[in-house]
């Protein structure tokens, strides 16, 4: 939500947005060094304290917020005394709502999201709902309406193809033999960047918390210290990073804005799903997923941090069977049959999976690893 904050502040939008618990606002004042909206051309960021009564008051053109910000006590009393200021609540990857609605069952992580239909909506009687995703198939959206009482909606609907995006995958070694597998994908991986410097394509590489220790570790070693930094020895300039959620704030922030450069020192990151949505990270090339997602809603999600400025770029999955075995816990039908699948494009399985096609006049040379062969 910060890295939103900045795009708007550059463009002149006035924003800000709440932490977890509501305890205050926090919006970014950005001084530029010309009325370029790139990020690369911001000069400095300041984080400013909001007061809440200014949030009630309506000077923000848009707020921020997770469901937990709004659905807490303070949360609740702020929308019922901001209600009239309000033009509109924008739900931003509805999906989510039915992704911890429908498969977490008595888990109690994010489990505000099953919360927002029943307790947040009621809140602000009248008011507009808009929900936006790019991974919902028909099935989804019909169930997003019942679940959020939306009587006869408008619905746009648009192709979530994404051209530009090769789709690849590949199997891989049993679980038992996944170091010695990673071993040899990484002393690829490090070649290539040892060979190519600042020009590496840069990438995301989605795997679990253990695999993230172990490939930054491998990465560290192949590379060794000659080949490790852009500029000085200091962390800030390594050419790979690991982002998880026990990471400081800070290093975390410093990953996010460097990826959003167009000439970024990170050339990979290593990280789960928290470096994922909302992430304004154009100049990607690369999405890599050492173990398959348990949907095929996550996956054609995080496959759409590459090539976001409409330049090629691949999306690469390995997988094993245990990786697909049904006792999986969430794992879905459809995304044991895609890894399965050997014959059709994958391209137009997945589309086909969100209720679209692929359109007749696709480059087939820039296609999948089953179309293209």
């Amino acid at each position: 939500m910060m890295d939103q904050c900045q795009k708007l502040s550059a463009k002149r939008i006035s924003a800000c947005f709440l932490d977890y618990k509501c305890f205050g606002a926090l919006t970014t004042d950005l001084e530029l060094e010309s009325d370029s909206s790139e990020s690369d051309s911001l000069q400095s960021e300041i984080i400013c304290e909001v007061n809440l009564e200014d949030v009630e008051e309506g000077p923000y053109n848009l707020v921020y917020a997770h469901p937990e910000s709004l659905l807490c006590a303070r949360g609740r009393r702020l929308i019922q005394r901001m209600w009239k200021h309000l033009c509109a609540i924008a739900i931003d990857e509805a999906h989510i709502i039915l992704e911890f609605y429908n498969f977490l069952g008595g888990e109690t992580f994010r489990i505000d999201f099953k919360r927002i239909g029943e307790y947040l909506l009621p809140l602000a009687p009248n008011i507009p709902v808009m929900l936006f995703t790019a991974t919902a198939p028909p099935a989804a959206t019909t169930e997003l309406r019942k679940y959020l009482q939306m009587v006869d909606p408008q619905v746009v609907d648009v192709n979530p193809n994404q051209a530009n995006i090769s789709y690849s995958k590949c199997t891989c070694p049993p679980s038992s033999q996944t170091k010695d597998h990673l071993d040899l994908l990484m002393s690829d991986i490090c070649s290539d960047m040892k060979t190519q410097g600042s020009g590496y394509p840069k990438t995301i590489f989605y795997t679990d918390t253990d695999t993230i220790a172990y490939c930054y570790w491998l990465t560290e070693k192949k590379l060794g210290t000659s080949h490790q930094y852009d500029g000085d020895s200091i962390p800030e300039n390594r050419a790979f990073a690991q982002y998880h959620r026990e990471d400081a704030s800070s290093m975390k922030e410093h990953i996010v804005k460097e990826l959003s450069k167009s000439e970024s020192k990170i050339r990979i990151v290593y990280c789960m799903v928290a470096l994922g949505m909302g992430l304004d990270a154009p100049h990607v090339r690369h999405v890599v997923h050492f173990k398959p997602l348990t949907s095929l809603e996550r996956y054609f999600q995080e496959t759409e941090r590459a090539g976001c400025d409409q330049q090629q770029a691949k999306a690469i999955m390995y997988f094993n069977n245990t990786d697909i075995r049904n006792s999986r816990p969430g794992i879905t039908e459809s995304m044991i049959r895609f890894c399965k699948n050997e014959s059709e494009c994958l391209r137009n399985f997945m589309l086909t999976y969100f209720g679209h096609h692929v359109p007749i006049d696709r480059d087939r040379s820039y296609c999948c690893s089953i179309f293209m062969t």
